[in-house]
């Protein structure tokens, strides 16, 4: 299953570069396990292919791009449980980062 993802920094409007991803499986009963580590490119984008899951745990770990000395708590990561149903040919998620807070633009199930 192909999994992708596109990150943009809502800060600066910019794409979100070097952004660390652990993309784990989920199974019916929670259980993770991780299938592969990526970080995104200068254009905020990574894609792996996975095995074919139940569902995955995506892992952004936005910490170290929004981190300052004068914000005493800051979001470290984000992360996204998406269920995966039958048919679908992979998962693409199109992700806002800013550091205070996420956003996921879901365009098109089953992509």
């Amino acid at each position: 299953m192909r999994f992708s993802i596109h990150i943009l920094d809502g800060s600066n409007g910019g794409h979100a570069g070097d952004v660390p991803v652990d993309v784990h499986s989920v199974d019916a009963d929670g259980k993770r396990v991780l299938r592969t580590q990526c970080v995104t490119d200068a254009g905020g984008r990574a894609a792996a292919q996975i095995p074919r899951t139940e569902g995955i745990d995506v892992v952004i770990a936005s910490g170290a791009r929004f981190q300052t000395a004068d914000a005493p708590v800051s979001v470290e990561a984000v992360t996204l449980r998406i269920a995966v149903r039958d048919g679908a040919e992979g998962v693409h998620l199109p992700t806002v980062i800013a550091p205070n807070s996420s956003s996921l633009c879901w365009l098109k199930s089953g992509t």
